[in-house]
């Protein structure tokens, strides 16, 4: 698994406003991930009778 993640952080292209190093891009895609969706999102999508109507 750890060789699949370094292989995708080594394709993925970022803004050259973030940096260029593995960590730069991993950072950069932490947070792109936590502004679209988060845990509180994924918990309601598996049980969606917790949802307040």
């Amino acid at each position: 698994m750890v060789l699949i993640a370094y292989l995708i952080l080594e394709l993925v292209e970022i803004p050259e406003y973030f940096g260029k190093k593995l960590l730069d891009k991993l950072r950069y895609l932490q947070l792109e991930l936590s502004r679209r969706c988060s845990i509180v999102h994924w918990s309601f999508d598996w049980q969606p009778e917790l949802l307040v109507t």
